[in-house]
C-alpha cells in the first residue's frame, strides 16, 4: 500500500532538507519547492539541485524492483507526471543484489521523456557507496533507471499500460477497460487515499463533485497510469 505526504493544497512548503524512504504522493495544487544545494530524497533517488526547483502535483514518485530488461538494473524510478526543467545532481543509489550481472564499475543512467529515451548518461560512480551521480542541465524526465551503456531499453513499461477509464467526467460511476489484474486507488486533494478497488465498474456516487487523481497499477508489473477525474 502507498504511503502518502499529506500536504495542505495551495501550500508551497519550502525546504532545506527532505528524506522519504518510500513512494512519495504529491496531491493536485500542491507544491513542494527545493531550495537550491539541499536535498530532496525518495526512496534511493537524491535531488540537489542547483537553482531553487519546484515539484507540482499531482504527482506519485515510486520505485520498482522490475527491470526493464535483462541488459538494464532491478531498480526503476516512476513519475506518474514527468520532472521538468530540472537542474543540478542527482544520486541514484542502488543495491548489489539489483545489479542482473552487471559490472557496477560500467553503469551508465538512463531517463525516459515522453516516448524517448535519453542517450547513455555517464555519471560519477562510487562502487562502495553503491551510488551513480550525474549532473543535469534544464531536463525532464518520467522513468530513471541504470543499464549497460549502448543498449535499447523498452518504451512501454511505464505510464503506457493498455488501460481505458471512462466516462470523465464523471456523475457517478466510470469503467475501466484492460485485460491486465489492476488495483485502482483514488486521491482527494489532501493526497489522502479515499477509495481502493481491484474492480473494473467503480462507483464514485459518494464523493463530493471536484477534481481527483487516480492511479491504476498493474499487479504484475507494478507499473501504473496515472488520470485526472472530475466528478460532477
Amino acid at each position: 500500500m502507498k504511503t502518502i505526504i499529506k500536504i495542505f493544497p495551495y501550500l508551497l512548503c519550502l525546504i532545506s532538507f527532505f528524506s522519504y524512504s518510500q513512494d512519495l504522493t504529491i496531491s493536485n495544487g500542491t507544491s513542494l519547492a527545493i531550495v537550491s544545494g539541499t536535498d530532496f530524497y525518495v526512496n534511493g533517488l537524491n535531488f540537489n539541485p542547483s537553482t531553487n526547483f519546484t515539484v507540482s502535483g499531482p504527482i506519485n514518485i515510486s520505485r520498482s524492483s522490475t527491470a526493464l530488461n535483462t541488459e538494464s538494473i532491478d531498480r526503476v524510478f516512476n513519475f506518474s507526471n514527468p520532472i521538468t526543467n530540472f537542474t543540478g545532481d542527482i544520486t541514484f543509489y542502488y543495491e548489489t543484489g539489483e545489479l542482473n550481472g552487471i559490472d557496477e564499475s560500467t553503469l551508465v543512467l538512463r531517463t525516459k521523456s515522453g516516448t524517448t529515451w535519453s542517450a547513455d548518461l555517464t555519471p560519477e560512480r562510487n562502487t562502495e557507496l553503491n551510488t551513480l551521480k550525474y549532473t543535469f542541465s534544464a531536463s525532464s524526465f518520467a522513468v530513471f533507471t541504470a543499464s549497460k551503456p549502448g543498449i535499447t531499453l523498452s518504451l512501454n513499461k511505464f505510464n503506457e499500460l493498455k488501460i481505458n477509464l471512462f466516462p470523465n467526467p464523471v456523475i457517478s460511476s466510470f469503467k475501466i477497460t484492460t485485460d491486465l489484474t489492476i488495483e485502482t486507488l483514488i486521491y482527494n486533494n489532501l493526497g489522502q487515499v479515499i477509495f481502493k478497488s481491484n474492480q473494473k465498474d467503480i462507483d464514485i456516487s459518494n464523493l463530493s463533485a471536484g477534481t481527483y487523481l487516480i492511479i491504476i497499477r498493474d499487479l504484475n508489473s507494478n507499473n501504473f497510469n496515472s488520470y485526472q477525474i472530475i466528478k460532477l
